[in-house]
């Protein structure tokens, strides 16, 4: 009576007794790995928004540096192109228009203003500014 053929009841018993240790097994192993790929997914996430944080910020340092240059130099008309030119750097740009006026344009990243002056190169005023 201690050995059984295969395919008797204790022999049934004990093969049905491990299927449900099997069972949890493989449900404890599709759980991490659904685990391991949602904190994959979620480091991926998490790094490309950082990436899009400091790319954000470093595209538009230089516009956002230019315009706190222009709002420290306050009221522009009527100063000449030398003290503005002093204050806030090298112009982008110029044009000449009519009349002898010229148009000069300084621009980076994120910010462009355009400040129109006389024949003597004194102000006359903003033209255009903008701030994207």
């Amino acid at each position: 009576r201690r050995c059984q053929k295969p395919g008797s009841a204790p022999y049934m018993q004990k093969e049905i007794s491990h299927a449900p240790q099997k069972m949890r097994e493989t449900q404890t192993v599709e759980v991490n790995a659904l685990g391991n790929h949602l904190a994959m997914n979620l480091t991926v996430f998490v790094a490309g928004f950082v990436m899009y944080l400091l790319t954000r910020i470093m595209v538009r340092t230089p516009g956002t540096f230019l315009s706190a240059r222009f709002s420290r130099a306050g009221q522009l008309k009527g100063r000449t192109l030398r003290e503005i030119v002093a204050i806030v750097g090298q112009p982008s740009a110029c044009s000449g228009l009519a009349a002898g006026k010229t148009l000069y344009q300084w621009h980076a990243t994120g910010y462009r203003i355009a400040l129109r002056f006389d024949a003597n190169n004194i102000c006359e005023g903003v033209t255009h500014e903008s701030r994207s």
